[in-house]
Formats: C-alpha cells, structure tokens, sequence
C-alpha cells in the first residue's frame, strides 16, 4: 500500500495519497471493461469467481453512456464505430 503512494507521488499523481491497490485494480477492470465490453474477459482477469462481482465495473459505463446522451453526444463517440458490412452485389446475367 505504501509502495503504491509513494510511486504515485513520484509520478506527480494529484492527490496521491488517494491512490490504492484497490483503486489501481478497479481502474484497470473498468478500462478493461470499456475497452472490450467483454464481462467475461474482465471477469477472468480480476479471478472473480461470480459474474455478479465483476457486474459491478459495468455500472460505471453505463453511467458514461447516460451523460454523453444527455449532453448531447453520440453514444457512438465513447467506442470505435462498428464495421459496415460489405455490401453483397447479386450476380445479374446479361442481356
């Protein structure tokens, strides 16, 4: 714990002392989380062994959903755009 502080103010953290193991891990799942959307994936890397615990990460997502929505903002805007399947072009004979 006192290792993680002391790293923190080295690295010019603001507020270091508000820096944690627990807050670290629960950053990095929320990153996880939001850069995949895969709860699973998140799931194994925390070792949780109940999907509900893991559940708790998501909330914080959704809540960033809910402000760009009300501010105005696509929800697109938080992640990549989808990928635009190729359109299929049906084989016309001739005439």
């Amino acid at each position: 714990r006192e290792m993680v502080k002391r790293k923190a103010a080295k690295a010019d953290i603001p507020d270091a002392s508000g820096v944690t193991p627990h807050a670290l891990r629960h950053s990095f799942a929320t990153d996880l989380f939001r850069d995949t959307r895969n709860i699973r994936l998140t799931q194994k890397a925390l070792g949780h062994a109940n999907l509900a615990t893991t559940m708790l990460y998501t909330h914080l997502v959704d809540e960033e959903l809910e402000r760009a929505m009300r501010k105005g903002r696509s929800p697109g805007s938080l992640c990549p755009p989808a990928r635009q399947p190729t359109p299929v072009v049906p084989n016309v004979p001739a005439i």
